[in-house]
């Protein structure tokens, strides 16, 4: 033991250096294991919180591990069975519209949706722009049949939204087109516009999913991949015609025409009611049958160009005003002659009934 006075205070206060320190670092220990345990439960709230409750500071090693394999780069070993798939056709030969098929599909192309994940379209593929190699091809637009910058993609869409179906995941949003498209039946398509119209949907599965999408040969192909569940449904898709508008034909003058010669620059089509059901099956029997949409799809005008070419427009002759004639004297009244004697009147005719007459049927 220390004699001297300065030793011994030395002392003092080294032990108490001690104890402080060795309840510094008991405290740094136990901040630390409540830390780990709340970041290794993924609460990283409560881990911030559980630091900041205490005074002192601490410094925490922090060590940062990066997977092995993200999810882009999971091969078919973590997506090992085919949920759902759907296919269309497409004009190969249309080398515009084909051109934004392809760069829509390469888009969506290996997108990875975790559980409670919801997939946007227009979010994945992005703004269709001449920037971004987008060509002009046909589209619906003002009930006519109009070149546009993406003109097509909508079949990706609606290809996608078919196979998400048979893959029984949910629909978040979908609208249908202003017409029946050529590559899918009535209540079957789905129509985007970027910033304003979306298809969504949403992985209800308990394990993530891929979309596997190819544009080739004439065919629009997009396939569903991920891991089944203990028990699988299988899906179908019903839909039904359940009314029809009348197509109408618009006439518009063409100077550039022969008069007396026309020509069909659109040729139109009927419009549609119909209705879409999603049928879920187990072990052959019938679980569900679930509204998926009651659509309207309006007729397409077909429009004929009626030549005007060579036609005089007759103005018509200039016509002098008359001059106001002036008004005739008064005639002076003449003494009233003796009545003439009446005549019988003469015996009506029995009426005749009119003609039914057959009114034209309104367009």
């Amino acid at each position: 033991m220390p004699n001297i006075k300065s030793a011994k205070k030395r002392v003092e206060v080294i032990k108490k250096k001690t104890m402080r320190n060795n309840s510094i670092k008991s405290g740094y220990k136990t901040a630390i294991k409540k830390a780990e345990a709340a970041i290794e439960s993924k609460n990283m709230e409560e881990a911030k919180k559980l630091l900041e409750e205490d005074k002192e500071e601490y410094v925490i090693p922090l060590k940062i591990t990066h997977p092995a394999v993200t999810t882009d780069k999971i091969g078919s070993e973590g997506f090992p069975d085919l949920l759902g798939e759907f296919s269309t056709t497409y004009n190969a030969g249309a080398t515009a519209r084909t051109t934004n098929l392809k760069l829509a599909s390469n888009k969506i192309n290996n997108t990875v949706v975790m559980p409670g994940e919801t997939f946007s379209y227009n979010k994945v593929v992005g703004k269709r722009t001449v920037a971004a190699g987008y060509k002009e091809a046909p589209a619906y637009a003002g009930g006519k049949v109009v070149n546009d910058i993406g003109g097509g993609i909508c079949q990706i869409t609606s290809t996608l939204y078919n196979a998400v179906i048979f893959a029984n995941l949910d629909i978040v949003s979908r609208s249908n087109h202003q017409f029946v498209p050529s590559y899918v039946k009535a209540g079957r398509d789905a129509t985007v516009v970027y910033g304003a119209i979306d298809f969504k949907f949403k992985n209800t599965r308990k394990y993530p999913i891929k979309i596997k999408s190819s544009v080739s040969g004439g065919i629009a192909k997009i396939q569903i991949f991920g891991m089944k569940e203990e028990t699988e449904y299988d899906v179908k898709i019903e839909t039904k015609i359940t009314g029809s508008i009348p197509m109408q034909t618009t006439y518009e003058d063409d100077p550039t025409l022969e008069q007396g010669k026309e020509k069909v620059v659109q040729k139109g089509h009927n419009g549609t009611y119909s209705e879409a059901y999603k049928v879920v099956y187990l072990n052959g029997k019938v679980v569900s049958r679930t509204l998926l949409s009651k659509d309207k799809y309006n007729q397409m005008s077909t429009i004929i160009k009626r030549g005007t070419k060579g036609t005089t427009i007759q103005t018509p002759p200039a016509t002098t005003p008359e001059q106001p004639t002036q008004p005739t004297p008064p005639v002076e009244p003449t003494v009233p002659s003796e009545p003439e004697t009446p005549t019988a009147p003469e015996t009506p005719t029995e009426p005749t009934t009119p003609e039914e007459q057959e009114s034209a049927p309104a367009a």
